[in-house]
């Protein structure tokens, strides 16, 4: 298969790359030159439509964004100041692509070193700096300035690797002059594009790639599939065995067509925009044959550009318009989401690029070990006479799962042949399937994040069987027949939501109004990695749950097989034994038995002190009131120090930067010390996505 990449120098601009990305929806591996910087030099996120932020280095002069369905073709092979090295295969030989930026005064030891990176590659894009007339410079008056000097020294480069100049048909620079080059063989098809009417042109070139074998595959076209398709694949499953319907199942999902690459077109574009971009063209081109004045050629590219931007702000506003409030949220959603994985470091470690270094740097969080041999094992288990009401709480809008699997395709299934269905889910119940026990790990940024380039600031999510959920709803329902939670404890069962757990933060402040209050928001650290399995299922039996479903529960969060997926491209296999997955529907109510005794209060005070220990899964909040401040925050300060003791013992404890409290009242409240640790009160805090100031009025939350 053929790609387009393309490098253009944005010149520092956020609009500027959103324009690019704009009228070059073409592309599918971009390189953005001297990309926007925020004040503290770290790099800005941006993705619109079905572009990725594929690999950025703080401060660094290079960014990459790759088509988000073709992002497993490529691999980052190195990132620094100046260059970016993607890798790619053709005919099975792996070649190298670099996006360059050099400063424009670079001296002779620094080119050297950058020379040392570009040894590598094959191909080089990018702004080179290196202005000259003809790519045989002759310096004029016996001296040349730095740029000439870049001139000569990439010559010479080029000379002793056997490269080729593409040389443009014009300036690329504003009139004046040719930096913005491509550096390769004969055969590759270059052109030289001034479509964003910026004052640098887009280098495109045209290049073959070949598919990657851990590319993540693409799913099934559901909506594309006729009934008919969905009654073969039933009757085959109906037609074998209760040992072989899964497999059955897999192959007859697998034959299905996949769905195809989509290619977005410049929706704003008009024939205006057209004719006045070849008049730009034109003048670009006539400049080495007519003298054509700087200053004409400047006000066409400036009337040209307020042109683009006028149609684009115009197709925005008539986007919004059309959409529904609901819509525009899901707009704003997508042009904020993060689908892919920069370049990280562990904390204060050295910054990995390549995709398999990355996964062995996140893969410590889930603690894997050995491969263990697959043991089957039965379990006497009753039908699964919840299967109907399983599905019925399953979400109706998510994608198919690991499996390729959708929700509206078992709802088809239950309604047309619940016997097969229930045939295949009691098997799974009683005997498991090892298929049922893999998961690919998606990587979710977490929100308010300084810095995206550290492991901490992604969270993992499990994307397991659809079959599987569904199995894992029905011992749900079974555990929570017999295993009773506490009544501040929310999150984990039907009308146990956010606002069930806020309404008993209110209920709170409001009885005890008059009284010094104060409240303390914490987080458990560690979650759901770090739970032990074993102590698990003792918490389960002391809160008398069945053998048979404990030994169901065992054998679950046991020999599980995960994958991380991002960039377009799955990993190699970690074989995980302790944990439960965060994903699952099951997983919320275990966590929650698990940590039930975390935040329930062992502490007895005087009739003068009020408190309340509330959570919602992870996320833990301590109401405290008594007849003085002094009092409050002795008591809050004890009953953090409980919980976190507890939670010490199990391998979990409390994030101290997310350990935050406020004192109401609209007074100074003094540091509260937790065994020597000042926590200074704030004026704002957030719990569970609502906003309290310490005047107990909800303006903070309208403003933000």
């Amino acid at each position: 298969m053929f790609i387009t990449t393309l490098s253009i120098n944005a010149g520092r601009s956020r609009a500027n790359r959103s324009l690019v990305i704009d009228v070059f929806p073409f592309v599918d591996l971009l390189f953005i030159v001297d990309p926007p910087r925020k004040a503290d030099g770290g790099g800005v996120v941006h993705e619109h439509v079905d572009f990725d932020l594929f690999s950025f280095v703080p401060v660094s002069g290079v960014e990459v964004f790759v088509r988000s369905s073709l992002s497993g073709l490529f691999l980052v092979d190195l990132h620094d100041m100046v260059t970016c090295v993607i890798m790619y295969e053709v005919g099975g030989v792996r070649k190298r692509i670099g996006g360059v930026y050099v400063p424009p005064k670079t001296d002779k030891l620094k080119w050297l070193a950058y020379e040392a990176t570009w040894d590598t590659c094959d191909y080089l894009m990018g702004d080179f700096n290196a202005k000259h007339d003809d790519w045989n410079p002759n310096p004029r008056h016996g001296s040349m300035n730095v740029a000439d000097c870049h001139g000569l020294w990439l010559t010479q480069f080029c000379f002793r690797h056997d490269l080729r100049v593409h040389p443009p048909v014009g300036p690329t620079f504003r009139n004046i002059s040719d930096i913005d080059l491509f550096i390769g063989n004969s055969e590759t098809r270059v052109s030289y594009d001034g479509k964003a009417g910026l004052e640098h042109v887009a280098v495109i070139a045209r290049l073959e790639v070949d598919e990657a074998v851990d590319m993540t595959r693409r799913r099934p076209s559901w909506r594309n599939i006729p009934v008919s398709s969905y009654d073969e694949i039933l009757e085959h499953v109906d037609s074998g065995s209760d040992e072989e319907m899964w497999s059955r199942l897999r192959s007859g999902v697998d034959a299905l067509p996949r769905s195809g690459r989509n290619v977005w077109r410049c929706p704003f574009w008009n024939p205006d925009l057209q004719r006045i971009q070849s008049d730009l063209n034109r003048m670009r081109r006539i400049r080495r044959r007519l003298p054509v004045a700087a200053d004409d050629y400047n006000v066409v590219r400036r009337v040209y550009r307020a042109m683009l931007l006028r149609s684009r702000e115009e197709f925005i506003w008539e986007t919004i318009e059309k959409a529904g409030d609901p819509a525009i949220f899901r707009l704003a959603r997508q042009l904020e989401s993060r689908r892919t994985l920069p370049s990280m470091r562990d904390s204060e470690g050295p910054l990995v690029c390549r995709h398999s270094d990355i996964s062995d740097l996140i893969a410590p969080r889930l603690h894997p070990g050995d491969e263990q041999l697959w043991q089957p094992s039965a379990i006497e288990i009753d039908p699964a006479c919840e299967l109907e009401s399983a599905v019925k709480r399953s979400p109706t809008n998510t994608g198919p799962g690991l499996d390729d699997i959708g929700y509206p395709f078992i709802r088809y299934w239950l309604n047309g042949m619940p016997d097969c269905l229930r045939r295949l889910i009691d098997y799974g119940l009683t005997n498991d399937i090892p298929d049922w026990h893999s998961a690919e790990l998606v990587l979710i940024p977490k929100a308010d994040k300084p810095r995206y380039d550290i492991v901490k600031s992604w969270r993992m999510i499990h994307l397991l069987p659809t079959i599987a959920k569904v199995v894992e709803r029905i011992v749900l329902l079974r555990i929570a027949e017999h295993v009773v939670l506490g009544q501040t404890q929310f999150g984990y069962r039907r009308k146990r939501g956010v606002h069930d757990a806020m309404s008993v933060v209110f209920e709170f402040l409001r009885h005890n109004e008059g009284f010094k209050c104060a409240m303390l928001s914490m987080d458990v650290e560690g979650g759901f990695n770090n739970i032990d399995v074993d102590l698990l299922c003792d918490f389960l039996a002391a809160r008398e749950c069945p053998a048979n479903l404990i030994l169901w529960v065992r054998r679950w969060a046991r020999n599980c097989v995960v994958r991380f997926r991002f960039n377009g491209r799955v990993s190699k296999p970690y074989f995980v034994n302790c944990g439960i997955p965060q994903g699952s529907p099951l997983s919320p109510f275990l966590f929650g038995a698990y940590v039930a005794d975390i935040f329930e209060p062992r502490l007895r005070y005087s009739p003068s002190v009020r408190t309340v220990v509330s959570s919602f899964v992870d996320d833990g909040v301590i109401l405290v009131a008594s007849d003085s401040r002094d009092l409050t925050r002795y008591t809050m300060a004890e009953l953090f120090k409980d919980c976190d003791r507890i939670a010490r013992g199990r391998k979990m404890g409390f994030s101290a930067i997310k350990t935050k409290w406020i004192g109401f009242g609209g007074t100074t409240w003094e540091d509260l010390d937790i065994d020597g640790e000042l926590l200074t009160p704030v004026k704002d805090l957030r719990v569970l996505g609502y906003r309290f100031n310490v005047f107990l009025n909800m303006s903070s939350h309208v403003s933000y």
